[in-house]
């Protein structure tokens, strides 16, 4: 019985392998011009934005410890030096006011010219653990601290300004970013960048 029900599917195996065949070649026409229609599309966010920001990576491992880029912030445009550290989720610069254990960076002391994001702000929220959030006055600062995993820490204030950035295409772009504005840190390094 069994070679019986082999013998009677035999025939019908290569006629579905032949079907496969021609379907297929018809169809390839149709998904080869989808593809590069594809390719050749740019990206929805290039639609969007116009372009893509380069922002060159300076330093090394040895004997720096870290990698930073170099960014324009506020108007008038000032140069700040960020290290980029994936490991945190605020970025930073020092401020113009007395800074416990920082080091000169060789860019901008930060003013924040009345950026500061009040403490009942949604970002301010986002920043700190609910039991340490302590806002006597909608209008108060918002003040942080941020422990790191290399068991470094940074306090400041959180505060916005406008980042310009120049796209490959050449238009510039200020949108605003929320960032610490740092008057602690606990080691040798000019900020934090995401």
């Amino acid at each position: 019985m069994e070679a019986k029900w082999r013998s009677g599917r035999l025939p019908l195996m290569p006629m579905m392998l032949l079907f496969f065949i021609i379907l297929c070649g018809k169809f390839q026409g149709c998904f080869s011009e989808v593809w590069n229609k594809r390719k050749s599309a740019p990206p929805a966010a290039t639609k969007r934005f116009g372009s893509s920001v380069v922002l060159p990576i300076t330093g090394n491992v040895y004997p720096l410890g870290y990698y930073y880029v170099t960014v324009n912030i506020g108007n008038p445009p000032k140069l700040y030096e960020l290290d980029i550290d994936t490991g945190s989720d605020l970025t930073w610069v020092q401020c113009d006011a007395p800074c416990v254990r920082c080091t000169k960076p060789r860019d901008s002391l930060y003013k924040p010219k009345g950026n500061l994001v009040p403490c009942q702000h949604s970002l301010c929220a986002a920043i700190q653990a609910p039991e340490t959030r302590h806002c006597k006055s909608p209008t108060d600062q918002c003040d942080y601290e941020v422990d790191y995993a290399d068991t470094g820490s940074s306090s400041g204030v959180l505060v916005a300004d406008i980042l310009p950035l120049r796209l490959s295409n050449g238009s510039v772009i200020g949108p605003r970013l929320a960032f610490g504005w740092v008057f602690f840190i606990s080691t040798l390094i000019s900020g934090i960048l995401l």
